[in-house]
């Protein structure tokens, strides 16, 4: 039998587990390049994938979105005109057929007067909640906030100040009917072109001549009364009342809601629903500034997406207007059925 190693220790015969080994080693050469064949092919792939014409398309819907959306409510209203629902397909639907009933039961002459009269109510609606939108903003809020809290220094001020004159001042009540009459005597004075009481004088208040201890008196407290926290404290106050929500005068009764349809319930709804937020909102401004209680901001009022619905409301009956201005009523049902 021939030996498996020779003299210089070489194999004569290769052991059958090498050749195995080998066979192995090559399989998974072979495995490996063609995996790193996919690899790089899905490498070169991945910076492909977004650069089809969906994502170019999706860029520019995203960039027009921002442009034409101002907030979150716009955004919402954007998209909703933009994409119909089916829902609102259908309820589009039942409007276009409720407008061809109401064309067959009312004439021409009529329907143009009930249309003008709802764009005529809805445009004072729109002015009025254009108007509230300053209001009832956060800023405004704010802005009485920090008028409220200017307000409750001052008073707390002049606490520490009527305090300190009472023990300079004996036998006096430093109360409102104090400060009227001193007020008036000031008013007095300026009307005389004086500053204060001239000494030798008659006293405007007692009639009894001024000396040297009352001329001082006089002028100490018209000092309080000009450079004390009162003059400051009236300030802030008429600058409070004038940050209050101005009363808007605005018809809405029964018969007000009455001269719109079925398909306009909805909006009537929401309109009332923020003419009493107003009313209540106004109230309670009212009350913390009498109070002096501070404001919340969460007596805010967004008026932004019912503005964009009584827009698009008065855009619909325009047409409507448009259209029967320029055509007669069989025409015009025409076009209300093709629409």
């Amino acid at each position: 039998m021939q030996p498996l190693l020779n003299k210089d220790l070489s194999f004569s015969v290769l052991p059958k587990g090498l050749d195995f080994f080998v066979k192995i080693k090559e399989l998974l050469e072979s495995v490996k390049n063609k995996l790193q064949s996919r690899i790089q092919s899905m490498e070169n792939r991945k910076s492909e994938i977004f650069q089809d014409s969906k994502y170019k398309n999706l860029l520019s819907l995203i960039d027009d979105i921002e442009k034409k959306s101002k907030n979150t409510n716009e955004v919402i209203a954007y998209l909703d005109d933009l994409y119909i629902s089916k829902d609102r397909l259908i309820s589009d639907i039942e409007n276009k057929k409720q407008d061809v009933a109401q064309m067959k039961a009312i004439n021409q002459a009529n329907l143009i007067q009930i249309l003008n009269t709802q764009y005529k109510k809805l445009n004072e609606i729109i002015s009025v909640f254009q108007l509230s939108q300053k209001d009832f903003s956060e800023e405004k809020i704010i802005t009485i906030s920090n008028l409220q809290k200017q307000y409750s220094d001052l008073l707390e001020k002049e606490k520490n100040e009527n305090e300190k004159l009472a023990v300079q001042v004996k036998n006096i009540v430093i109360n409102s009917e104090w400060r009227d009459v001193l007020n008036s005597a000031q008013r007095y004075y300026n009307s005389q072109k004086q500053t204060q009481p001239v000494l030798g004088n008659r006293c405007i208040l007692c009639g009894n001549e001024i000396g040297q201890e009352q001329e001082q008196f006089i002028s100490m407290c018209f000092s309080h009364l000009k450079e004390g926290a009162n003059s400051k404290k009236r300030l802030v106050k008429e600058n409070l009342n004038k940050q209050m929500p101005l009363e808007r005068h605005l018809s809405w009764s029964e018969s007000d809601k009455e001269i719109f349809d079925e398909n306009k319930k909805v909006l009537v709804g929401k309109i009332e629903s923020i003419l009493n937020l107003i009313e209540t909102n106004t109230i309670i401004f009212k009350s913390c500034v009498n109070e002096n209680k501070i404001l919340d901001v969460k007596y805010t009022i967004d008026f932004s997406s019912i503005i964009i619905e009584i827009k698009n409301a008065m855009n619909e009956i325009s047409k409507k207007l448009d259209m029967l201005s320029k055509s007669n009523g069989e025409i015009y049902l025409k076009k209300l059925v093709d629409i």
